[in-house]
């Protein structure tokens, strides 16, 4: 018997955030790209307020987030199995039970998808996920920014390059290399300092003050169990200078001075979500995802952070390394 194609095999989890407009944005695309399998999960119900940012969501609200961002899948392309669970609390992992509860969802599915949990949950989840041999991508919308992270255990991928012929008039040469990445979890690449891969100069530029205030809230919020820092508040504002240090010296680089009005301003309306933003983040976040399950193109390696001041997506490599690199064929 054939296989199936991996697109069709595929099954995806997309654990929370039902509610919210970065989940509905990536299950969207997702459905439309003919994923086999999709599994919506998440508790929550929805409040009149989410269809700003939920397309699939009507004003009333009321119902389980889960289901009807599920029935809104089924119709755009009823080829997708998907399922709806909403007898699983996924922000809630603190005891066993819970965590087995999640454990049941992780073992049957390829890549789980953590939508706006907050991020003790993604790193807990994301231990789970490594036992069981499933890939995790961590996303969440903060106001006008967006975070994303991958964590794709080993990983291997055809890339394909090309270049013009000796011959003026001849096609193309094309080169195929599977290459393979080995990806360190949530926590691994949170503890990784770029200073022990990138020389000085190099250093200094990669090591922006906007990756440095997002690592220090993400440290912030794991130490808060994922609390937004409040930024008119001068404790709030202090704890998370205090982790930017920690992040400076952690990198190996001087401490930026990010003074506290910029600060408010890069994480204004951070608790929001706002349906421009929900829908830039998704369809990378689903990008991402299609092409982990195809093995086709180099994956997100590992951490994106999307700002609307910037107008742009910028990503650092935290720990995933190249494990493998062959040439499967040239093709003329």
């Amino acid at each position: 018997m054939p296989r199936r194609p991996r697109m069709r095999g595929a099954r995806v989890a997309v654990l929370g955030g039902a509610a919210r407009g970065l989940a509905a944005e990536a299950v969207k695309a997702m459905a439309l790209a003919g994923v086999g399998k999709l599994v919506i999960v998440d508790q929550a119900k929805v409040a009149p307020t989410a269809s700003a940012a939920n397309f699939f969501v009507a004003k009333k609200g009321g119902d389980r987030a889960a289901e009807v961002v599920a029935a809104g899948a089924r119709v755009l392309n009823p080829l997708v199995d998907v399922e709806a669970k909403t007898n699983v609390d996924v922000m809630q992992v603190a005891t066993e039970d819970d965590r087995e509860r999640v454990r049941v969802v992780l073992a049957s599915v390829d890549v789980a998808v953590l939508c706006d949990v907050p991020v003790p949950v993604a790193i807990t989840i994301n231990t789970m996920a490594r036992q069981l041999g499933v890939k995790t991508f961590f996303a969440t919308v903060w106001g006008f920014n967006a975070v994303l992270m991958a964590d794709l255990l080993e990983h291997t991928f055809l890339h394909e390059t090309s270049e013009s012929s000796a011959n003026k008039d001849g096609d193309p040469i094309v080169t195929r290399q599977r290459i393979t990445l080995a990806f360190p979890s949530l926590t691994e690449a949170l503890s990784y300092s770029l200073a022990t891969k990138l020389p000085p100069r190099q250093l200094k530029k990669s090591v922006t003050p906007t990756l440095l205030s997002f690592l220090a809230v993400i440290a912030y919020m794991r130490e808060h169990d994922g609390r937004h820092p409040d930024l008119a508040k001068a404790a709030d504002r202090d704890a998370v200078h205090a982790a930017m240090a920690v992040q400076a010296t952690q990198h190996g680089v001087a401490v930026p001075d990010v003074d506290a009005r910029a600060l408010e301003r890069l994480f204004r309306g951070s608790t929001l979500e706002l349906a421009p933003v929900c829908a830039v983040a998704g369809n990378l976040l689903a990008q991402e995802v299609l092409k982990t399950v195809q093995g086709k193109q180099r994956p997100l390696s590992n951490i994106m952070i999307y700002t609307t001041a910037g107008g742009a997506g910028n990503v650092w490599n935290l720990g995933v390394v190249d494990k493998a690199n062959v040439t499967v064929g040239d093709m003329a």
